[in-house]
């Protein structure tokens, strides 16, 4: 007989709505999911986990998990030093950076001995190693067939000017994404050698089309919206969104790449050109996707559910694989973006474009 408890959710902030929501779906199906919160700010109390020599995860509710979903584990301290710090700031933000990994480290040995246990795990920490390295994980689906605009990463002028020339149309962000794409100008040189030279930066060839949103769940493209906006940044310009749907060949190229990855939940941004073939231009494996709306969210969510919900009964895959189903939408109905949805990491996002100057 299985225990109550079956799942747990790593959610990154109190009410965080796609965890919430998920949390719900998951009763419905018979699970009490564990909702752990991962909080880093100063005097707010870490996870309620307990871990010793003896036995590693102690918490008797954790024992029973068999399937994990983690919405955020993300820390307050970057992941490299500002460029500019004194000797105290220096040595502050590298004691608060080796306290924040401290606690990420113990959350990884408890989610590598669940799945040692066999507990399902969605999706690993390492996933995020290629999300975080745009231009390695560009070159790693090119090399394994799978179709991404040509990419390159420099912060060296001189080859920046010979690649301009190559190309038609280029478009330039951050090497951690994170909405700022820009048409590289004509005056791009000119105006940001500083900036380029401190911040190496991303470069794609342009492909002209409209941005797809692509949401996966084992190995279905469970909803695709085309995002609305006149900006090349759609992140940044959404005015709503119009669900389409994949052709089979299209939805191949994103389901190779998850099995590729190891992903078992995704959100991908593509581009399908003229030719209706279809372009990957980044994935995420834990991606925030409730500026899509509650209802959108929740259609995904409840997939998400179903999948969690069946592995951590049967511990079998393919049975969860094969309880996922293609939510019934109109395709080609439009949505209207919700700003009240995007809210809660506008500040954070502004602040990235902020701190790496990516308004070019």
């Amino acid at each position: 007989m299985l225990a109550k408890h079956t799942t747990a959710i790593f959610y990154p902030i109190d009410n965080d709505p796609q965890s919430v929501i998920l949390y719900e779906e998951l009763y419905k199906l018979g699970s009490h999911p564990l909702m752990i919160p991962f909080k880093l700010e100063h005097g707010e109390k870490f996870c309620n986990i307990e871990v010793s020599p003896e036995n590693l995860i102690i918490n008797e509710y954790l024992n029973d998990v068999r399937a994990v979903y983690i919405r955020g584990l993300s820390t307050k301290t970057p992941l490299s030093a500002p460029p500019f710090l004194n000797e105290y700031e220096l040595s502050a933000w590298q004691a608060k950076y080796i306290k924040d990994n401290i606690k990420i480290s113990i959350v990884n040995s408890i989610l590598n001995h669940l799945e040692m246990k066999g507990a399902l795990i969605i999706n690993k920490l390492k996933s995020y190693l290629n999300h975080n390295t745009k231009v390695n994980f560009n070159l790693m689906l090119a090399k394994n067939g799978i179709n991404v605009p040509i990419t390159f990463g420099t912060n060296d002028i001189e080859m920046l000017k010979k690649k301009i020339s190559e190309f038609e149309s280029l478009i330039v962000k951050s090497p951690s994404g994170v909405g700022a794409t820009r048409r590289v100008s004509p005056d791009f040189l000119l105006r940001n050698p500083l900036s380029l030279k401190m911040t190496p930066a991303l470069f794609q060839e342009e492909i002209k089309s409209k941005t797809l949103r692509i949401h996966t769940i084992g190995s279905k493209a469970v909803l695709t919206l085309e995002i609305m906006a006149e900006d090349i940044d759609s992140r940044s310009d959404t005015s709503g969104f119009k669900v389409v749907e994949l052709s089979i060949e299209q939805e191949k190229q994103v389901t190779k790449a998850n099995k590729l990855l190891g992903w078992h939940f995704s959100a991908w941004d593509a581009i399908i050109d003229k030719n209706d073939k279809i372009y990957l231009l980044d994935g995420n494996p834990g991606p925030y996707i409730y500026w899509i709306g509650d209802h959108m969210t929740r259609l995904v969510m409840k997939e998400l559910a179903k999948y969690m919900s069946v592995f951590s009964q049967t511990g079998n895959f393919k049975k969860a694989d094969n309880a996922v189903n293609y939510p019934d939408v109109i395709h080609n109905q439009v949505l209207k973006f919700d700003e009240n949805a995007f809210t809660y990491i506008e500040n954070t996002i502004n602040s990235w474009k902020i701190e790496l100057g990516l308004r070019y």
